[in-house]
């Protein structure tokens, strides 16, 4: 092993982040890793940077620096430690070169820039997990959703049997060891998600984007990710949790009569007192009108959080908050490896009582956050059973698809069988479920039932209607799943301003939304949004710009970051995340021409963009509306 020591002349700073603040982004700064590698493949003789690629940046500096650098023939081990000034902390961060993919690469990590990829002196970045190609519109979101590329469950079975990792298969994630907490107990496992790589642990808390996963399997560094991700229930929360619960009367201990007329006044006297006594809830009496408390459960029956029933049986308090790492469920030894999954808690407790299989009540039935799918992992069979409507189809089948078709049953949707509580024999209608999955014929009789609900109910079949804008209603009947939508305009006719009030009116109705903007920033995009959701000028009016942004970050809406010229690939993978992680509704695409790149054949391509479009509607169960722009005329040209 040689040691060696070569010279960067600095501009006018001896700190190399404080000289060169681009190298934030990795331009210079790949620069300078590039001359260090060519040295240790040179020998490490004495380098000018100018010799090795090095830009003006290196040019007549008053100061320089000496970086030492240790490394040997093979390049097996090359460690370099780089000293930054107090205003940067005093870091040292590690750069070495390891073998990946068979090939020799520096990887080094320079906060808060990406991972740098260097492979014989040539920059190379990796997919940038620090800045994610989608962004929500609400700062109250913690998780960094990231773009899917090139995730499948064949590549990542194959990089965790390449580090020699072990790993069990489940129906949505593999079981993996977890790098941050295995060493203290031989239990500490956690989940990499099948379909997007996200791994998640719930012993610490912690979860990570397939991007930082892969760099921990070839490198070996520290797991990065989130520590406090909003899925997880905090300390502070556990000990109001278990405040509410003792300041609260347990069920058992309260008067029969007082029980009951709770529940007749809830409309849920079809559940029996017994029932909640022997599971153990609670009664609050904190407000004027009694409220049943249900346990929220996560990861190995931990308490997570607190559901309270109120008026109707329904739900008016989720405490810390929704999309909790959890479920409230109702238990039965009968079949432990089955459950009926039912949209409201007090279902959850009259199928148990009824037919002594587990319940689980899930939150939203359009939307299904990845973090609690580990959760529902050790069933092997789930039936749905929602509410009697269209929407609720729709997204039984969007749930079947994202927990495995191939252990999924549903309900018919009938009338009869809208909701457990009010249907008259559960036992009966369990056993007329039927698997999501069917075999390549299909016949009348299947399809008999779903025929006649787009017939009675024609209304709801026709999809959303839009409140803004009634002609559409007219001519487009409603805004529907599963279908693509192309619009057209001359330049400047008002194209994108149209269709950003077209998605906000959806956006209010509770579509989740995603907008690709490729011609115009997302800040100009959230502005006229923004400005159109206000229904005034808000350059005129300032003093409410905070309390209309409070309430548009409620929407559902999402951004992909792209803008500009962007490879087709990039825009579907993009739109697959999000429709798996965000459950979207609607993609937004202005426009198709930012998507064709350079060929020959423009029109080809066009058409092949449109179809790929037209499938992945279909596919995907989603509406995607897509602006082309019609070939300029003459007179526009001049």
């Amino acid at each position: 092993m040689n040691d060696s020591s070569m010279q960067l002349s600095l501009k006018g700073k001896s700190c190399l982040r404080c000289s060169f603040p681009q190298a934030r982004e990795g331009n210079v700064l790949s620069t300078a890793l590039s001359c260090l590698l060519l040295a240790a493949r040179d020998g490490c003789a004495d380098v000018s940077p100018r010799q090795y690629g090095g830009t003006q940046c290196f040019d007549s500096a008053s100061e320089s620096k000496v970086v030492r650098a240790s490394c040997c023939v093979e390049f097996e081990h090359f460690i370099c430690r780089q000293q930054f000034c107090e205003a940067c902390s005093n870091e040292s961060e590690r750069i070495k070169v390891v073998r990946l993919d068979g090939m020799f690469r520096l990887v080094t990590r320079i906060r808060p820039g990406p991972l740098l990829f260097l492979n014989d002196g040539k920059k190379r970045l990796c997919p940038n997990e620090h800045k994610a190609n989608l962004s929500h519109s609400s700062n109250s979101i913690s998780t960094r959703h990231m773009l899917l590329t090139d995730v499948s469950i064949t590549r990542i079975k194959q990089a965790l049997a390449k580090a020699n990792v072990s790993f069990q298969n489940g129906h949505t994630c593999l079981r993996v060891p977890c790098p941050r907490c295995s060493h203290k107990s031989n239990h500490a496992q956690g989940y990499l998600n099948s379909t997007s790589g996200t791994f998640i642990c719930y012993e610490c808390r912690f979860v990570a984007p397939w991007e930082a996963f892969q760099r921990y399997l070839q490198t070996g560094w520290n797991l990065e990710g989130e520590e406090h991700n909003s899925a997880f229930v905090t300390d502070t929360e556990l000990q109001e949790i278990q405040r509410r619960i003792e300041g609260a009367v347990e069920i058992k201990k309260a008067e029969t009569g007082e029980v009951f007329r709770v529940l007749k006044r809830m409309g849920l006297q079809r559940i029996q007192v017994a029932t909640l006594a022997r599971n153990g809830y609670h009664l609050s009496y904190d407000d004027d009108q009694p409220k049943i408390i249900l346990p929220v459960r996560g990861f190995q029956r931990n308490l997570v959080g607190l559901k309270y029933l109120g008026d109707e049986g329904n739900v008016v308090e989720t405490f810390p908050r929704e999309e909790m790492a959890g479920y409230f469920y109702t238990e039965s030894s009968a079949a432990p490896n089955r459950a009926i999954l039912v949209v409201q808690p007090a279902d959850a407790i009259f199928v148990t009582q009824e037919t002594q299989l587990t319940a689980v009540a899930i939150e939203s039935t359009s939307r299904l956050p990845i973090t609690s799918l580990p959760l529902l992992e050790h069933f092997d069979n789930l039936t749905i059973w929602f509410r009697h409507s269209l929407s609720e189809w729709e997204n039984a089948k969007n749930y079947a698809r994202k927990l495995g078709e191939s252990r999924l049953r549903f309900i018919r949707q009938t009338s009869e069988y809208d909701r457990p509580i009010t249907t008259r024999n559960v036992s009966n209608a369990l056993k007329l479920d039927a698997p999501v999955l069917h075999k390549s014929l299909v016949t009348f009789s299947e399809l008999r039932l779903q025929v006649y609900d787009h017939l009675k109910q024609w209304k709801l079949a026709a999809g959303i209607k839009w409140t803004r804008f009634p002609g559409l209603n007219k001519y487009l009947k409603g805004h529907r799943r599963g279908e693509l939508t192309v619009f057209t305009g001359q330049t400047g006719s008002g194209k994108t301003t149209f269709l950003c009030e077209y998605s906000l009116d959806l956006l209010q109705q509770g579509v989740r939304t995603l907008w690709g903007s490729f011609e115009i920033s997302n800040i100009r995009l959230v502005k006229t949004l923004l400005t159109q959701f206000a229904l005034i000028p808000l350059e005129n009016n300032m003093e409410k710009f905070d309390e209309f942004s409070d309430s548009f970050a409620k929407l559902p809406l999402y951004m992909m970051r792209f803008h500009g010229q962007e490879n087709i690939k990039n825009v579907l993978d993009t739109m697959s995340h999000s429709v798996y992680v965000n459950d979207i509704q609607h993609v937004v695409l202005d426009n198709l021409q930012f998507m064709m790149g350079v060929s020959e054949d423009r029109f080809l391509r066009q058409d092949m963009i449109v179809s790929l479009m037209r499938k992945f509607a279909t596919e995907h169960n989603v509406h995607v509306t897509l602006v082309v722009h019609p070939r300029k005329r003459m007179y526009e040209r001049d």
